[in-house]
């Protein structure tokens, strides 16, 4: 579903949006409250970061990367999984788009 498309777009056109709103904001992604950001037509900034973070999985590890992803319980152990530190959040999402 993340990786699908939102609001009647397809996921390319969603992304190219958050890219844009990224780009032009100075945000620190250090905890998921700076992601509660809507992108216009019900499109949450969070569900894109989602949805970039799928593809990273799936190019990097795959499906089993992904669905090792899902068993997290939070925010936090997405990127512990990851091995993402707290400082490297806010360049790592940057760099998904």
């Amino acid at each position: 579903t993340l990786y699908g498309g939102m609001a009647e777009k397809d996921y390319k056109t969603i992304k190219n949006i958050a890219k844009n709103y990224i780009e032009q904001q100075v945000l620190e992604f250090s905890n998921k409250e700076t992601l509660a950001v809507s992108l216009g037509n019900d499109v949450q900034l969070s569900n894109v970061v989602a949805a970039a973070i799928v593809e990273y999985a799936l190019q990097n590890g795959g499906e089993n990367e992904v669905l090792r992803l899902f068993e997290s319980q939070s925010y936090d152990e997405v990127f512990n999984l990851l091995g993402i530190s707290n400082e490297q959040r806010t360049q790592f999402i940057r760099s998904l788009f």
